[in-house]
C-alpha cells in the first residue's frame, strides 16, 4: 500500500488542532498549582467553570462529593475576617455554587478554614466567611457540583474578595491596659482571630479572642464577672508573651469569681464568646459587642479556692480575706448560696463547716461595717465517699435516720437500677440485720431504695426496692420497701434519683432528690404468730381475720410458701367444724365463686360477673396464702397454695395456714376463710333420680371431690361436683343444656356404671351434651366446675323420640310391623 505524504501531513495538523482545541477548553487555573493570585481586595474575579475538572488529591469542598473548581490565592495583610461572595448575575440562582479555603502548599495536603456551609446552616450559600492571620496565604477554591439534579455549571461567574480587620486588641500583645482600682471595659470580638500558640479551651466556643490587661494597685484578692447573657469566657493568665503564659483564673458564662493578686503584677484577660446553638444557627458560630467588670475585692474568701474538690460528708476550713480598705467590719456572715451557715464577729473571720454533704455548693461571704460588702461566690464540689459499691457506708442499729445526698454521684460498671426513669446517681449503704425480721425503708423527696444481698456488684440479688416506669410531674413521697431479713445476713442498700418532667415541654426537667434528703431505717418487731409454735387458732366457717406481716420472718425449716423462697410469714390453725369447699383470700382481689364476702364475713347477694372480665391472674406481690395438714414443720403436707386458695375440707380435720408477705408488700391486710357446706347431691349416692323431659337447678358452691369419683370431667380436673341420675322414657337422642347457669361453660358428663367403674358416655365443655338414650338405663350426670368457677346450674334435659324409617312391604307402607295406611 502506498501512503501519499499529504496525507500524513494533514492527519497531523487535525490532531494538532484537536489536542490545542481541548487544552485550551480546560481553564488556566484549573489545577492548584496554577491558582490565579487575587491582588485586589473588593475587585470583580471572574471565574471560569466552563471545562474545569477535579484533579487527583483534591478534596471535597464544603463536603460535596461530585464537583469540579477552579483555584485562587491569597495573602493576607491583617488579622480579621475573609468574605467572598459570588455575584449574582439576574439570572435564576443556582445552589451548585461550591466555595472553600484552605491552607497548605499541595493539593493532596491542605487545612480547611472555611466554606460556604460554614454558617453552620445545612445548605450552601453565596457567601464564605473564614478568620484570617497577618501573613499567611489562603488557597480558594471556587467550584461547581456535578451531580444528575444540578444543571451545568455557568461558563463564567464573578465574584469578590472583601475583608474585615481584627478589633485593634486581637493579639496578646496589643492588649487594652485598664487601670484603677475598679473598671468596666466593653468591646468586641467580632473578626476577631486565634493568634499561634493560643491556649484551645473546647469545641464550644468561638475561635477569636481579644485582650486585656491590668496591674494590681495592691495585694490583696481580685474579682471578675460578666453578664450571663454575653456568654463570655474569660481567661485571666500571668507573662510576658503567649509562650510560657501562667494561668491564674477563669470566668465563663458571666460566673462572679476572685483571684488573688500581688501589687505591681500585670495581669492578662483573654476574652472569647461562647457558641450560642439555635435553629437558625445549629452550629452557634457567632461574636459580637460585650463588657465585663474588673476591680480589686473588699471580701475574698481565702480558703477554700474556687473551684475545689471534696469527698464528703467532709468538714472545711472557711477563712476570709478583706482589703484594708473595707473598715470598722463588724460581723462576717457565710452562706451556701441562700442558706445561713455562720456568723464571724471577730477576726480573723474564720470558721469550721461541719458534716458538708455531696454536692454543688456556693460559699460566699458577707461582711457588715461602714458599708456591706459581697464575696465573689467560691464553688466547692464534694463528691459522695460511698459513691462505689466498694466504698460504702457502714450502718448500725435497727432504727436509724440520717442525712444523704446524691448530687455529684455516678453510674458505675455493673451498678443495677430498675424502671425506665432512674437516673442512675446511686450512692451504697451496708447493714447487718441485728435479728430475723422485716425491715423498712424510706426516704424523703421520693428517693428510689433498693436492698440487696450479695458482697459485690457482680453477685448482688435484689431482694425489694422500688421501680419507677412512669414519668413523674413533681418530688414526690413513695411508698416504704419492706425487706425480710435474716438475724446475721448483710444486706446491701442504694439510693438513686429519678426524672421530674417539664410540664411544658414534656422531657426530664430535673433529677430528685435535689440537695439534702433523709434515708430512714426501721427494724419491726415480730408479730406473736410469727412462728408456728405460736399460730392463732380460727374457729367458724365464715371468718374476717386482721393481722400483719410487718417484722415477720422465716423460721428454720419453714417451707417456701407458694414457691417463695424468703418469705415473711404468720400462721393460723382452723379446725373444719364441718366437710365443704373453703376459700381463703383478701379483700383487694376478684374472687372467682358465686357469692361474695359483706364486711363481716358472711356470704351477701352475688350477681354474676360475664366471663372475660373476671379477674384471673394477681399481681406478684400479692400476699400468699398455704394450707398445710401436720402438726409440726417437719411433718406438714401442702394442700394448696398461692394468692387465691380453694380447697374441701373434711370436718374434724385441723389445717395449719401460712400467710405470707410476700416481697413484705402489706405491712397490715386481712383476709376471709369462708367454708361452704356441699348441696346434698355432691354424694354420687344421695343423687336425685330425674326422668324424662325435665328442668333441674342446683349448685355446685361447696361442692367436693368423692374418694372414685373420676378425675377428669371434660378434661376439667378442679373437683366440686354434683350428680344427678336420668333415666330415659324411649329410645332416643337426649340433649342437656346449661346455658342458663351462671357459667354455661361448666364441664357436664354422663356415665354409665357405678362409682370406681364409671364409664362417660358422652362430655362436653360448650355449654352442654347430646348423646343416644335407652329407656330403663340410668344415667348419671356430672356437673363439675370450670376451673374453679362456681355458681348456680339450671339444666334442661330434653328427649327426641327415635323414628326409623319407613319399610315398604309391596304396595304397602308403614313404620313399624303391621302398620299400613
Amino acid at each position: 500500500m502506498i501512503i501519499r505524504p499529504l496525507t500524513i501531513i494533514m492527519s497531523t495538523i487535525l490532531v494538532l488542532c484537536a489536542l490545542t482545541t481541548v487544552a485550551s477548553a480546560q481553564p488556566i487555573n484549573d489545577n492548584f498549582s496554577n491558582s490565579i493570585p487575587i491582588l485586589e481586595l473588593d475587585s470583580t474575579n471572574i471565574a471560569t467553570l466552563a471545562g474545569a475538572t477535579k484533579e487527583p488529591g483534591e478534596p471535597n469542598h464544603a463536603g460535596v462529593q461530585g464537583m469540579t473548581s477552579v483555584w485562587y490565592s491569597w495573602t493576607a495583610t491583617q488579622s480579621g475576617l475573609a468574605f467572598v461572595t459570588a455575584i449574582h448575575d439576574g439570572s435564576a440562582w443556582d445552589t451548585g455554587i461550591l466555595l472553600a479555603a484552605y491552607v497548605g502548599d499541595s493539593v493532596d495536603a491542605l487545612s480547611p478554614v472555611g466554606d460556604n456551609r460554614s454558617l453552620g446552616l445545612p445548605f450552601l450559600l453565596d457567601t464564605m466567611i473564614f478568620r484570617v492571620r497577618a501573613g499567611q496565604n489562603y488557597k480558594i477554591a471556587f467550584g461547581y457540583q456535578n451531580a444528575p439534579n444540578f444543571p451545568p455549571p455557568p461558563a463564567t461567574r464573578n465574584f469578590k474578595l472583601s475583608f474585615q480587620p481584627a478589633p485593634d486588641n486581637d493579639d496578646y500583645a496589643n492588649p487594652v491596659i485598664l487601670t484603677g482600682i475598679n473598671c468596666n471595659p466593653s468591646g468586641t470580638t467580632y473578626a476577631s482571630t486565634e493568634e499561634p500558640g493560643e491556649l484551645n479551651w473546647g469545641d464550644d466556643l468561638v475561635p477569636g479572642s481579644v485582650w486585656y490587661s491590668w496591674t494590681a494597685p495592691y495585694t490583696g484578692y481580685a474579682y471578675l464577672l460578666s453578664d450571663p447573657f454575653d456568654n463570655l469566657d474569660i481567661l485571666v493568665y500571668t507573662g510576658p508573651s503567649l509562650v510560657g503564659v501562667g494561668f491564674i483564673a477563669r470566668s465563663s458564662h458571666g460566673e462572679n469569681i476572685s483571684f488573688p493578686v500581688e501589687a505591681g503584677t500585670t495581669y492578662h484577660f483573654s476574652v472569647k464568646m461562647f457558641k450560642k446553638i439555635s435553629a437558625r444557627n445549629p452550629f452557634g458560630n457567632r461574636s459580637g459587642p460585650f463588657s465585663f467588670s474588673l476591680g480589686q475585692a473588699a471580701i475574698a474568701i481565702e480558703e477554700p479556692f474556687s473551684p475545689s474538690n471534696f469527698i464528703g460528708p467532709t468538714n472545711i476550713a472557711v477563712s476570709v480575706f478583706l482589703d484594708p480598705s473595707n473598715n470598722n467590719v463588724r460581723k462576717v456572715s457565710f452562706y451556701d448560696g441562700s442558706k445561713f451557715l455562720y456568723e464571724a464577729d471577730t477576726p480573723p473571720y474564720s470558721f469550721l463547716w461541719k458534716d458538708v454533704l455531696s454536692g454543688v455548693h456556693s460559699l460566699t461571704a458577707v461582711s457588715v461595717g461602714d458599708v456591706t460588702n459581697v464575696s465573689s461566690p467560691v464553688v466547692i464540689n464534694v463528691h459522695p465517699a460511698n459513691d462505689h459499691f466498694t466504698n460504702r457506708f457502714q450502718l448500725v442499729g435497727s432504727n436509724l435516720s440520717f442525712p444523704a445526698s446524691l448530687a455529684l454521684a455516678t453510674w458505675e460498671p455493673g451498678e443495677l437500677y430498675f424502671g425506665n426513669e432512674a437516673v442512675g446517681e446511686i450512692c451504697w449503704w451496708t447493714w447487718t440485720a441485728p435479728r430475723s425480721g422485716t425491715l423498712v425503708l424510706s426516704a424523703t423527696q421520693g428517693a428510689l431504695l433498693n436492698a440487696y444481698t450479695g458482697n459485690d456488684l457482680q453477685n448482688l440479688v435484689r431482694i425489694a426496692g422500688h421501680a419507677v416506669n412512669s414519668f413523674e410531674w413533681e418530688v414526690i413521697t413513695r411508698d416504704p420497701v419492706y425487706v425480710p431479713v435474716e438475724a446475721g445476713q448483710s444486706y446491701q442498700i442504694s439510693a438513686d434519683s429519678y426524672w421530674v418532667m417539664n410540664h411544658d415541654f414534656r422531657i426530664p426537667s430535673f433529677a430528685a432528690p435535689q440537695g439534702e434528703f433523709t434515708i430512714s431505717l426501721q427494724m419491726q418487731l415480730p408479730p406473736p404468730n410469727d412462728n408456728f409454735e405460736k399460730r392463732i387458732l380460727l374457729n367458724g366457717t365464715a371468718i374476717r381475720v386482721r393481722g400483719s406481716t410487718l417484722g415477720a420472718s422465716s423460721q428454720p425449716n419453714e417451707p417456701a410458701h407458694g414457691g417463695i423462697a424468703q418469705g415473711n410469714s404468720i400462721w393460723y390453725s382452723w379446725k373444719a367444724p364441718i366437710s365443704g369447699s373453703v376459700s381463703l383470700a383478701t379483700n383487694s382481689i376478684v374472687i372467682k365463686t358465686n357469692q361474695e364476702l359483706s364486711p363481716y364475713g358472711f356470704p351477701v347477694p352475688w350477681t354474676p360477673t360475664p366471663i372475660d372480665t373476671i379477674v384471673s391472674t394477681f399481681r406478684p406481690d400479692y400476699p400468699v396464702f398455704a394450707v398445710y395438714t401436720g402438726s409440726s414443720l417437719a411433718t406438714l403436707t401442702n394442700i394448696s397454695s398461692g394468692p387465691l386458695v380453694r380447697f374441701d375440707a373434711v370436718a374434724g380435720q385441723t389445717y395449719q395456714i401460712a400467710v405470707d408477705g410476700n416481697q413484705a408488700n402489706p405491712a397490715n391486710l386481712q383476709f376471709y376463710l369462708n367454708e361452704v357446706p356441699p348441696a346434698a347431691n355432691d354424694n354420687f349416692y344421695l343423687a336425685p333420680s330425674i326422668f324424662g323431659n325435665t328442668q333441674v337447678s342446683g349448685s355446685n358452691l361447696g361442692a367436693t371431690t368423692q374418694p372414685g369419683e373420676p378425675a377428669s370431667n371434660a378434661g376439667d380436673t378442679s373437683g366440686h361436683s354434683i350428680w344427678w341420675t336420668w333415666r330415659a322414657p324411649y329410645f332416643g337422642v337426649c340433649s342437656i343444656d346449661l346455658w342458663q347457669s351462671d357459667d354455661w361453660r361448666s364441664p357436664i358428663t354422663v356415665f354409665v356404671g357405678n362409682l370406681g367403674t364409671l364409664k362417660p358416655v358422652a362430655s362436653g365443655h360448650t355449654g352442654g351434651v347430646t348423646f343416644f338414650a335407652i329407656p330403663g338405663v340410668p344415667y348419671h350426670i356430672c356437673v363439675g366446675s370450670d376451673n374453679g368457677y362456681t355458681g348456680n346450674i339450671r339444666m334442661n334435659i330434653r328427649e327426641y323420640p327415635y323414628h326409623p324409617a319407613p319399610i315398604l312391604f309391596g304396595g304397602l307402607t308403614g313404620t313399624g310391623p303391621g302398620k299400613t295406611r
